[in-house]
């Protein structure tokens, strides 16, 4: 959509409705559309955990992964791969979520191409979801086992 002098407003996109929290008018250049886009992503994700069940499980194993880093003591290389993990899933999942609502609008009934993009964007999240497990044994049992042995000798002694 274009305003009086040709620009793009409403950040081009029509298809958020209702609003979508785009001001028509408002152009997408500027600092004020730069906020805005970071505002309506945000929103994106708090819509998402409050929305999606699964994302609310991801952001209990985001919890769960730092609290247990703060209390292993993780070094700083550590932490950025947990970093990614646990950054990658819940985009993954918001991603998911995303491909869902649109496949839900373009093919309200059921159809083969609509569920493989459905089963797709699932699968993607489930691979990364192996990987965040896969690094969080690497990195976590090592450390958990070495505390679990220290109590186990400070019991015997």
């Amino acid at each position: 959509m274009s305003g009086e002098n040709g620009q793009r407003v409403n950040g081009g996109d029509e298809s958020r409705g209702k609003g979508g929290g785009h001001t028509v008018g408002r152009l997408e250049s500027g600092k004020r559309g730069i906020v805005q886009s970071f505002v309506d992503a945000g929103r994106g994700v708090v819509e998402a955990v409050r929305m999606q069940r699964n994302m609310r499980v991801h952001v209990a194993a985001v919890l769960l992964a730092v609290s247990l880093g703060v209390w292993l003591g993780l070094s700083a290389v550590e932490w950025g791969v947990i970093f990614l993990c646990v950054v990658l899933v819940p985009a993954l999942e918001s991603m998911n979520t995303a491909v869902e609502a649109v496949v839900d609008l373009v093919s309200p009934e059921w159809h083969e191409l609509a569920r493989r993009a459905k089963d797709c964007a699932a699968g993607a999240v489930l691979l990364g979801s192996l990987g965040a497990v896969g690094v969080a044994g690497a990195i976590f049992v090592p450390k958990l086992w070495a505390v679990a042995q220290q109590l186990w000798m400070g019991c015997g002694n």
